[in-house]
């Protein structure tokens, strides 16, 4: 979103929210700053602020420098700190789809990342395929067009995996399994049938020429010998594939031992194999309640430092997660508590309440019990330092509001220049009273099962507390109206 002049408005919906210094009396706004939307909390903790409001599909850290992480986002690109996850950055140069279903970086050059770029739509487009940048994100490029399609509830593993030769693999949704062995400059299709979309490939870190991955049809175990290659599906002791609750999802190899490996299997939990994948058993202790409600697991991590701890997301719930092992999977266990400082509530509802999505999970390279994952509420980065038992808010310059497309999605208050609303696709309005320092979400009834208002206005009369909006999903809403501020609708 942009501020042109005082009385003129021009809207984009882009996930980043650029608004002009609100608060300046001068005439004319003649710089443009980046205006999170700030909760009171965080403002009161000294932090800069952020709210993400969109879906993390990934993230990880740099294995050569973890103070460098990046972040794929489903609809606002690529996001990188250099500090640890204390603060980020778009870098969106020449990433021309909406966004990434999955990243990984190369684990010997911080700079050289790639991004399984969608549009998240079954039309296919020519933005869409694998992004490389060489240059830390400083420039995108796409060096394979090929189609990545948002996968719901089988979202959860990554799109790529490196050899410690540098030897590249991308599993795909469209054409298989991909080898680059330039850096990602050329792609070679490996002459087997998958099948199906491709949702994790993980590289043996004892045997690159032994490859895993996870696809709708099953756990495959990959051999290329360099003069040939072969699949064969594996995995006996995993539940037979149901696109609608027992796809593999994940895959998480424990470096230290690679006959140790974990698999999430959607509503039927964690299963793990001491083998290389050729058998495997249920692992769900701590678990079982929440797959008794329906909840299917996706995404799964393991730390590179202490393969004894791990973690585990749940899709479509409210419950709090990830949850994390520290004894190899034989018991889970649900965080304490997620920002209990509660930063982000002034936002969309409480952190604490777990994640709705399934959320990607980082594990850090050298420290054992520090891990990122994506929060729930505005859909932040948050960290962990003892190993999943809590997470707070690290997400500090990380936007994604997504206004409306018109003048409308701004209403402004004729009468108190300092108070306006932002009218937000998927999260509902935000009224400022302090000319943008800080936000908070007006609670909106719900009506076609979503929480969405692309436009509304305040009525222009002095000290009216009217507000009028249009409330429901993507393709049909309702006019709700509240005569005090936001506290009570009709």
């Amino acid at each position: 979103m942009f501020l042109k002049t005082r009385k003129t408005v021009i809207v984009r919906a882009r996930a980043v929210i650029f608004l002009s210094v609100l608060f300046s009396a001068l005439p004319v706004f003649a710089a443009w700053v980046q205006v999170p939307l700030r909760t009171a909390a965080m403002r009161d903790a000294g932090m800069a602020g952020g709210e993400g409001m969109q879906m993390i599909w990934g993230m990880s850290y740099a294995p050569s420098n973890p103070d460098v992480i990046y972040l794929c986002i489903d609809t606002s690109q690529v996001w990188k700190s250099v500090d640890a996850g204390k603060t980020w950055e778009m870098k969106n140069n020449g990433f021309l789809a909406n966004g990434g279903v999955s990243l990984a970086v190369s684990p010997t050059d911080e700079n050289l990342v790639f991004v399984a770029g969608s549009n998240h739509n079954t039309t296919v487009s020519e933005a869409e395929g694998i992004y490389r940048t060489t240059n830390g994100g400083e420039n995108w490029e796409i060096v394979k067009a090929t189609k990545f399609y948002r996968t719901e509830n089988m979202k959860g593993g990554t799109n790529f995996d490196f050899t410690s030769g540098g030897r590249i693999y991308a599993g795909t949704h469209c054409d298989g399994i991909l080898r680059s062995d330039d850096n990602g400059s050329s792609w070679t299709a490996l002459s087997i049938s998958t099948g199906a979309m491709v949702l994790d490939i993980k590289v043996d870190p004892s045997d690159p020429a032994r490859v895993y991955f996870a696809s709708e049809k099953g756990f495959f175990v990959l051999y290329d010998s360099g003069t040939g290659v072969s699949a064969a599906a594996s995995g006996s002791g995993l539940p037979v594939c149901d696109v609608s609750s027992s796809v593999p999802r994940a895959i998480a190899v424990n470096r230290s031992d690679p006959r140790i490996i974990y698999v999430s299997a959607g509503g039927y939990g964690i299963y793990k194999s001491t083998d290389g994948g050729a058998t495997f058993v249920p692992k769900n202790k701590g678990l079982t309640a929440t797959l008794a409600n329906g909840k299917q697991t996706t995404c799964c991590a393991i730390s590179p430092v202490d393969p004894q701890r791990l973690y585990v997301s749940f899709y479509l719930t409210g419950v709090r997660q990830p949850y994390y092992s520290s004894d190899g999977g034989e018991n889970w266990v649900k965080p304490a508590s997620i920002d209990l400082a509660n930063l982000t509530g002034d936002l969309h509802g409480t952190n604490d309440s777990g994640a709705y999505w399934g959320t990607p999970i980082a594990a850090h390279p050298l420290l054992a019990n520090v891990s990122l994952a994506r929060g729930t509420g505005s859909g932040v980065p948050i960290l962990t330092t003892d190993g999943g038992a809590t997470w707070a808010y690290s997400g500090d310059g990380f936007c994604g509001g997504r206004a409306g497309a018109g003048n409308t999605s701004f209403g402004w208050d004729v009468n108190n220049p300092a108070r306006f609303v932002i009218f937000l696709i998927d999260y509902g309005p935000m009224l400022t009273n302090d000319g943008g320092q800080t936000f908070r979400t007006l609670s909106i009834p719900r009506y076609s099962g979503a929480m969405t208002t692309p436009a509304g206005a305040l009525e222009p009369v002095a000290g009216s507390l009217k507000i009028v909006t249009a409330v429901g999903g993507w393709d049909k809403q309702v006019i709700a109206v509240t005569d005090n501020g936001g506290e009570t609708w009709t």
